[in-house]
């Protein structure tokens, strides 16, 4: 992943009629280390969700031991928390609605 991905969502409205859009995006993460999958370790650290300067974060701690993964939206959701994002459009006729989604490990 790098520097991170970009992630772009269209929804189309092809037919005649506007069109109500319940959308929700789920998000988690399992920082797999691994000597933990190749040795069957359990996990000896902590997950942790929170928000942060409008990103959601997937973090994982064990000792001073850090990962994260920030996640946003460049529209903001109707309905945010630290798993999710929810979108409740309304589409015109032959409409479309975009958003990106922006992963920084």
């Amino acid at each position: 992943m790098g520097n991170g991905i970009v992630e772009d969502l269209t929804v189309l409205n092809h037919g005649t009629g506007e069109e109500k859009v319940d959308l929700r995006l789920d998000f988690g993460a399992d920082f797999c280390d691994l000597f933990e999958v190749k040795d069957a370790i359990k996990k000896k650290g902590k997950y942790y969700q929170a928000v942060r300067d409008g990103r959601r974060v997937l973090g994982y701690k064990r000792e001073d031991f850090v990962r994260e993964t920030l996640i946003r939206s460049t529209i903001s959701p109707t309905k945010e928390t630290t798993d999710h994002f929810e979108f409740h459009l309304t589409l015109q006729p032959r409409s479309s609605w975009s958003t990106n989604f922006h992963v920084t490990p």
